[in-house]
């Protein structure tokens, strides 16, 4: 009997996932397929064997750091010996039913990534003969080239069908994707270094945004271009950046365009560096922190002084920081603590 005879009617779609997926990757001779079904109840619902394959107790899959387990990780597993063979099926949507697609194929698309991949393996078997040491050892391994893999996905314009990339703003090669969490903070913390002045000129009608940076060693000049991959969150953008020349930055200022002025300074939280700006202007009185993430999904804990997250609040982007009103912006700012002293 074969998976499409004993449960083609749920079957939603069957992909050739795994190192044999890609042409000329060093492999086991074992070919992993991978079952998209509308819920994992339905694959409940089958026989433990399944043409040669049979059930085998298998219901997660390796949660990547910075995830955390739940229903995105969960899977039903079959396994055959002749053919030496396994079936993963995973529920439509969730992120482990994703990741091996985008996995795949990045390294069908990047040969020397896929050559790397295959010494990490090859090095990784070679210290020990037990299967399960050497898929442990290898997860965090496909966890680093998952990470690039996203980005690529994002700035080709990748999907699972295989269609042809989307040329299109925010998806082009020199895009860079960025996925940051936000604060409010009550004021700016103390051990901040690095400081430069920033002016940002959001252009009239449009998603760019010109920049100018003063530092102690000079002046650069930027135009970005953000678009938001989810219209309907901040949270993950793609931007595009151009170095200018003070001259062309010049020109490009005369554009209609609505600006906000601010110092940005340095500090480190969780591991990694959190950038603090500190609004001047009609702004004044604004602390706003943030730090990159790796994975969109994934949060930090808020640092000390924050009085709120507002990654997903639409009032704290660039953008609508700029072209806020007057009347908008005391609704923006902290609430007063009385009785306490000091920033925090």
């Amino acid at each position: 009997m074969t998976v499409d005879a004993a449960v083609g009617p749920d079957v939603l779609r069957i992909d050739h996932i795994g190192s044999t997926a890609v042409p000329g990757l060093a492999a086991k001779d074992v070919v992993d397929l991978q079952v998209t079904v509308s819920a994992l109840a339905v694959a409940d619902r089958w026989p433990d064997a399944i043409g040669p394959f049979r059930r085998r107790a298998v219901r997660d899959d390796h949660v990547p750091p910075g995830r955390a387990p739940g229903p995105d990780w969960q899977k039903r597993y079959w396994s055959s010996r002749e053919p030496a063979a396994h079936l993963h099926v995973r529920e439509a949507g969730r992120a482990n039913q994703r990741y091996p697609l985008v996995f795949r194929d990045y390294l069908r698309a990047h040969p020397d990534a896929a050559e790397a991949y295959a010494g990490a393996k090859r090095a990784l078997a070679a210290l020990s003969d037990d299967t399960g040491v050497y898929a442990d050892a290898k997860d965090p391994v496909c966890d680093l080239i998952a990470q690039a893999a996203e980005r690529w996905a994002v700035q080709t314009g990748w999907d699972e069908d295989g269609a042809a990339p989307v040329r299109e703003p925010g998806r082009g090669r020199y895009a860079h994707l960025e996925c940051e969490q936000r604060w409010l903070l009550r004021g700016p913390p103390g051990d901040v270094t690095d400081p430069r002045a920033i002016c940002d000129r959001y252009v009239s009608g449009t998603r760019l945004r010109l920049r100018r940076v003063e530092t102690p060693t000079g002046t650069v000049f930027k135009l970005g271009q953000k678009v938001r991959l989810d219209p309907g969150s901040p949270t993950m953008v793609s931007l595009t950046n151009l170095y200018l020349s003070q001259a062309e930055y010049d020109v490009l200022a005369r554009l209609p365009a609505t600006e906000l002025r601010k110092t940005r300074r340095t500090a480190t939280h969780d591991g990694r560096p959190m950038a603090v700006d500190e609004f001047d202007g009609p702004l004044s009185g604004l602390v706003l922190a943030e730090i990159e993430l790796d994975d969109p999904r994934a949060r930090a804990p808020a640092p000390p002084g924050a009085v709120a997250d507002v990654t997903d609040d639409e009032r704290y982007t660039g953008g609508s920081l700029a072209g806020a009103p007057p009347s908008a912006v005391a609704a923006l700012l902290p609430r007063p603590i009385s009785g306490r002293a000091g920033p925090w």
